[in-house]
C-alpha cells in the first residue's frame, strides 16, 4: 500500500502555520497585557506623588536641604572683614521730582552756531562781525524779515451775487510771514547790520562778552534757566577753514599776532606826540620795532636798494602759493637770522601790500618799489602766518635820510 506523501504535507504545513499562528496571538497578548499593567503602575504612582504634595502642603512645612549656591569655607575666609571696614552706605532714594525733570538737550557748539569774519578791539568800542552757519536755523528779527521780504501778491476778489456789497472785500486775511533767511534776488543771503549783544533765536542766551585785544578771537557765554552763566567759550577767527580745535592749539602754543596797539591820549597836541606813531620813520641804523610798527633801519634800507635780488636769493628765498580757499601769494621758504627781527618767519605767505595782491616775488618787488616812488612810506603787508591772516606795518625813510 502506497501512502499518500502529498496529502501528509499538506497536512503537516497546515499544522504549522496553525501553530505559528497560536503561538503568535499569545505572545501578543500577553505584550498587550505587560503595557497595560504598565499603565497601571504610572497611573497609581502619580496618584500617591499627588497625595503626598497635597499632604505636605497642608503641613505648611518647609523642607530643608542642602544648599549648594552657599558659599564655601574657603570662600567665607577669604571675605572675612578682619580690618573692620564698614558697609558700604544704603543707595540714596530716588526723588520723583527729579527723576521727572527732562534731560537736558546737549549744547550746540559755538563753531555750528556761526563764524567770526571780523573782529574789532578798541576799548569800551569792541565789535565782532559774525556769519551765521547755513544749518544753524536760527530765526531772524520780524524787522529784518519783513524789510527784505518780497512783496505778497494779491489776486483780485471774483464777483459775485452777493447783494450786500457794502461789506465786500472787508474781510481781512493773515499775511503770510516767510520763516527762512532772506536772501537777495541773485540767490545770495543778505548782509544786514544789527548792533546786539546775544545771538538771534533760539540761541538768544548766547552772548558776547569779551575780544581778544589781539582780535585774535571772541569769547561767548550761555545763560542758564536759572539765570547762572557759564563759563566763557572762545571762537577764533580763522580764514583757512580750518577747525576751532586747530586754531586753539596753535593758541596754545604760544601763536600771537603781535603788539596789542598803545592808544594815543586824544588830549595830546601834535607837538607832545612821539615819533614812531602815525607812520613817522623814527630813524636809526638798526631796525626797531615801537608800538607794533616796524621802522626799517638805514642798513637793511640800504642794502635793499643796492640789491634786493641778492637778498632774496640768500637771506629770503620765496615760492609761489596756492591754498584751498582760492588764496594766494608769496610763501617765505627760508629766512636768514638777520631778516627775522621783521617779524617774518618760514612759512608766512604775503598776500598783498598795501591792498594790492601779489602772486610772485617779482610782482611783491615791483609793486613795492611803485609806491615808493609815489611817496608811500607805510607799507601793510598782509601775511596768512599758521592759520591766520596777520598784518604787519613796516615804515620806510626817505631817500635822503
Amino acid at each position: 500500500m502506497k501512502l499518500p506523501i502529498n496529502q501528509l504535507l499538506y497536512v503537516a504545513i497546515a499544522g504549522l502555520l496553525g501553530g505559528s499562528a497560536w503561538q503568535f496571538y499569545e505572545t501578543w497578548k500577553e505584550i498587550r497585557k505587560e503595557d497595560a499593567r504598565a499603565e497601571q503602575r504610572q497611573r497609581e504612582a502619580s496618584d500617591t506623588c499627588k497625595l503626598r504634595l497635597e499632604k505636605g502642603r497642608s503641613l505648611n512645612v518647609v523642607s530643608k536641604g542642602p544648599n549648594y549656591a552657599e558659599n564655601q569655607p574657603w570662600d567665607h575666609f577669604k571675605d572675612a572683614n578682619l580690618i573692620g571696614k564698614l558697609p558700604p552706605p544704603p543707595p540714596k532714594p530716588i526723588d520723583p521730582e527729579e527723576q521727572k525733570k527732562p534731560e537736558k538737550p546737549p549744547e550746540t557748539p559755538l563753531e555750528d552756531i556761526c563764524a567770526i569774519v571780523c573782529l574789532v578791539f578798541q576799548e569800551d568800542q569792541s565789535m565782532a562781525i559774525l556769519r551765521y552757519q547755513e544749518t544753524s536755523n536760527v530765526e531772524p528779527p520780524e524787522e529784518i524779515l519783513e524789510a527784505f521780504s518780497p512783496p505778497d501778491t494779491v489776486t483780485p476778489t471774483p464777483r459775485t451775487n452777493n447783494k450786500n456789497r457794502r461789506n465786500a472785500g472787508k474781510v481781512k486775511t493773515a499775511r503770510p510771514i516767510a520763516r527762512a533767511m532772506p536772501t537777495t534776488r541773485v540767490g545770495g543771503f543778505v548782509q544786514t547790520l544789527r548792533l546786539e549783544d546775544n545771538l538771534w533765536p533760539p540761541y538768544d542766551h548766547i552772548k558776547l562778552v569779551a575780544i581778544d585785544g589781539y582780535a585774535e578771537f571772541a569769547e561767548f557765554s550761555r545763560t542758564a534757566e536759572d539765570g547762572s552763566e557759564s563759563a566763557p567759550e572762545r571762537l577764533y577767527r580763522d580764514e583757512l577753514g580750518l577747525s576751532q580745535a586747530v586754531m586753539e592749539r596753535l593758541h596754545e602754543e604760544g601763536y600771537t599776532r603781535g603788539s596789542k596797539p598803545r592808544s594815543v591820549n586824544p588830549e595830546t597836541s601834535p607837538e607832545e606826540i612821539p615819533e614812531g606813531l602815525f607812520g613817522i620813520w623814527a630813524g636809526g641804523d638798526d631796525t626797531k620795532r615801537i608800538n607794533g610798527d616796524f621802522h626799517i633801519g638805514r642798513r637793511e634800507w640800504k642794502d635793499w636798494n643796492e640789491d634786493s635780488n641778492r637778498i632774496f636769493n640768500r637771506e629770503l628765498q620765496t615760492k609761489s602759493y596756492s591754498g584751498r580757499n582760492g588764496v594766494s601769494g608769496v610763501q617765505i621758504t627760508k629766512v636768514s637770522e638777520r631778516f627775522q627781527q621783521f617779524g617774518v618767519q618760514a612759512g608766512d605767505v604775503i598776500v598783498s601790500v598795501n591792498g594790492e595782491p601779489v602772486r610772485s616775488k617779482a610782482q611783491a618787488i615791483t609793486v613795492g618799489k611803485r609806491l615808493y616812488k609815489r611817496g608811500v612810506r607805510t607799507f601793510n603787508v598782509v601775511f596768512l602766518s599758521r592759520g591766520a591772516e596777520v598784518t604787519r606795518t613796516y615804515v620806510a625813510p626817505d631817500q635822503g635820510r
